[in-house]
């Protein structure tokens, strides 16, 4: 670094330290660490020097040193996108030019390097990248490419690069709550519209899209009869996301935002599952003509006002078996009937035609009608038992009601002792 120093000159030692900075300065192509200390001057040719020139020399590397400490901080100010003041400017530019010019093509790859860093689907893709701009400058810097002081310089925008995925993950997680809020359909307040619209577009677009498919999806399961059916549904839309993130063409923050679309359309499952079990026991008290609370009276006029309408359906196709079981002659033939409309009923649940629900409303209105014939036919019988049991009363009373005197019909004996024989049967 320092050659031939005339042994007997200190002029001579003193310009060579000089000379050696500023081709430290200049020194563009050849990039060998910058290192100046009491090394660069070998020892022989300072050990020859007196004391004041020891120190003079020694005094005059500390300068330089601390020359290029505060040059390298004005780089790193420089790769920050800090503002420098006119001493800085003019000091980098006039005394390590080739520092300013590194710190300048650092603060323009950290630029790229943001860039690319911010559409990144992933969090591993993201340390891969930094990783892989560390690993070159290490690299660079082995090679002797770098100076020590370059590479210092060039590791400065890495960590500011660092900064920055730490603040776009923050950012990143208020604007992925904000988007979530969209999909819900909360109202968001104008500190929250305004950042997402400003900082990230993308996933309010993306967030409105999702609301709408939640739409959909909450109106397509609505009309679908079964749960197997409904889970369908929501498997489909789980595997499609899942699908698109595994493909790189949803990130991890797009990925959650969009399965909280699928965990809102699943509470609107267990929503409408509890309110068709609340309609469908209301629906059979109504069916059964059993009395309302006037609690359920209130979901219906203000949950339900078209139940009545259904309802009335079930209770005219109750009325309509039970008029077709009063025309049959005898059990067998009814059974046949209601053995038949199960079958139907069964049969359009197992094909999706009607719900769950809609088939235990239909039930009970077969049940209905069952068991309208059964008290039907028992107080068609108590009536015939009551009158038999009046004949008896009034034979023992007044036999001769039925028969007369026994001269005008002594058959007539017969016949009553055949009736009572009757009727004691059926005691």
């Amino acid at each position: 670094m320092i050659n031939n120093i005339n042994s007997n000159s200190y002029s001579n030692l003193s310009k060579a330290v000089l000379t050696n900075r500023n081709n430290q300065a200049k020194r563009i192509q050849d990039k060998s660490a910058i290192k100046i200390d009491l090394e660069a001057v070998s020892k022989e040719q300072f050990a020859k020097l007196n004391k004041s020139q020891k120190e003079e020399v020694a005094n005059l590397l500390k300068r330089i040193q601390g020359e290029i400490a505060k040059a390298e901080i004005i780089a790193v100010k420089i790769v920050k996108g800090e503002t420098l003041n006119f001493e800085e400017k003019k000091f980098i530019k006039e005394k390590y030019p080739d520092l300013k010019q590194v710190a300048e093509e650092s603060a323009k790859e950290v630029k790229e390097l943001k860039h690319e860093i911010k559409n990144l689907k992933s969090e591993e893709q993201k340390q891969q990248v930094i990783s892989k701009a560390i690993n070159n400058i290490k690299l660079m810097n082995k090679k002797g490419i770098l100076s020590e002081v370059q590479t210092k310089i060039k590791m400065s925008g890495i960590e500011e690069v660092e900064k920055f995925i730490k603040n776009i993950q923050t950012e990143l997680k208020k604007a992925e709550m904000i988007a979530v809020k969209i999909v819900k359909g909360e109202i968001l307040n104008s500190d929250e519209k305004n950042f997402i619209k400003e900082k990230y577009p993308d996933l309010k677009q993306l967030a409105k899209e999702s609301e709408k498919e939640v739409k959909e999806l909450k109106h397509e399961i609505k009309n679908l009869k079964s749960e197997e059916q409904k889970q369908q549904a929501i498997s489909k839309a789980i595997n499609n996301i899942k699908l698109m993130n595994k493909k790189g063409i949803l990130s991890e923050a797009q990925t959650r935002i969009k399965m909280s679309g699928i965990e809102e359309v699943e509470k609107f499952i267990k929503n409408i599952q509890k309110e068709l079990k609340k309609s469908e026991i209301i629906a059979i008290k109504m069916i059964k003509s059993e009395k309302l609370t006037p609690k359920e009276k209130n979901l219906i006029n203000e949950k339900y006002p078209e139940l009545r309408h259904e309802v009335e359906k079930y209770i005219n196709k109750s009325n309509s078996l039970k008029e077709q079981l009063k025309l049959c002659k005898n059990e067998e033939e009814r059974q046949q009937i209601v053995s038949k409309e199960i079958k139907n009923i069964e049969n359009m649940s197992s094909k999706g035609i009607i719900s769950e629900s809609e088939l235990k409303i239909n039930m009970a209105a077969i049940e209905e009608a069952v068991i309208f014939i059964k008290d039907s036919k028992l107080e068609i019988n108590k009536e015939e038992r009551e009158n038999d049991e009046g004949k008896l009363l009034k034979f023992i009373i007044n036999p001769y009601f039925y028969v007369g005197t026994v001269s005008d019909n002594l058959s007539s004996i017969f016949i009553i002792i055949a009736i009572i024989t009757i009727i004691y049967l059926f005691l």
